[in-house]
């Protein structure tokens, strides 16, 4: 058999073939072995599970508000059997529901995915915690499972006082007392004030705007503070030399090695 002008396994001017080195005959490339928890993108995003979206990882990029949005499900389906029809409100609330379920399932189950693949949740979240909010306060009013507004809030200020626990390292104490109070406070209110609506709808309005403090400005600190902008994340772990969680994740440091092992 006739051999390549430069010699086996070389290109023109001596350039060795994309993942051969020397004397390395025909093993085939191999990928670097990053360490970290499990290998590539476990780091990021932590180990497959039911709860993986409310691990350290992923909790902060987007699980905020997920506790109102199951209480909001469940207000679509009482409000569905209440009313013994399909409303457009009832087919507006099943459609964002069907863009969520699947990716919850999808990114609780995925090997590999970076964090701010995360914000394609967004929309769905955001649309069934404006439906549910409506459809919680119509319950309350009305006298029939008031439990559920109140338990919504005190759910969901429970997980973010739980989020920002799990980031304690940067987060400080105060904050998450502050939180879990608030959440307290709301409950209470609207059990105590369910005769005095006009109070009970200015408890609402500033517990809905109280849930939204945390991950507005969990949103700002890649702008405050910087961030890896390849492989964008939020949270105040962020520094401003692409390190997140004391590691890099998916920055300079791993293409480096990715194109060492292929000799490119």
């Amino acid at each position: 058999m006739p051999q390549p002008p430069n010699g086996a396994g070389q290109l023109p001017n001596g350039m060795q073939r994309m993942g051969q080195s020397e004397n390395s005959g025909n093993t085939p490339p191999q990928l670097p072995e990053f360490k970290g928890e499990g290998g590539i993108g476990i780091g990021e995003t932590g180990n497959r599970g039911i709860f993986r979206l409310f691990n350290q990882q992923l909790s902060g990029q987007i699980s905020w508000l997920l506790p109102f949005v199951l209480f909001s499900t469940i207000a679509v389906g009482l409000s569905i059997r209440k009313q013994r029809m399909f409303t457009i409100s009832h087919k507006v609330a099943v459609f964002w529901l069907a863009w969520l379920i699947p990716m919850m399932g999808f990114f609780s189950i995925a090997g590999f995915f970076h964090r701010y693949y995360l914000s394609m949740m967004a929309p769905a979240i955001a649309a069934l915690v404006a439906i549910g909010s409506v459809l919680l306060w119509e319950f309350y009013k009305e006298g029939k499972q008031q439990w559920l507004l109140p338990s919504s809030f005190l759910a969901t200020f429970s997980l973010e006082a739980y989020i920002l626990y799990q980031n304690k390292a940067v987060m400080s104490t105060i904050w998450i007392w502050f939180v879990g109070l608030l959440g307290l406070a709301s409950f209470v209110l609207l059990l105590a004030f369910r005769q005095h609506t006009r109070i009970a709808y200015y408890v609402k309005i500033a517990s809905l705007v109280g849930l939204l403090l945390m991950p507005f400005y969990w949103a700002l600190t890649p702008i405050l503070y910087g961030a890896n902008s390849m492989i964008p994340a939020a949270g105040p772990q962020t520094t401003f030399d692409g390190r997140q969680d004391g590691r890099m994740i998916g920055g300079w440091k791993e293409m480096k090695q990715m194109r060492s092992s292929f000799n490119i």
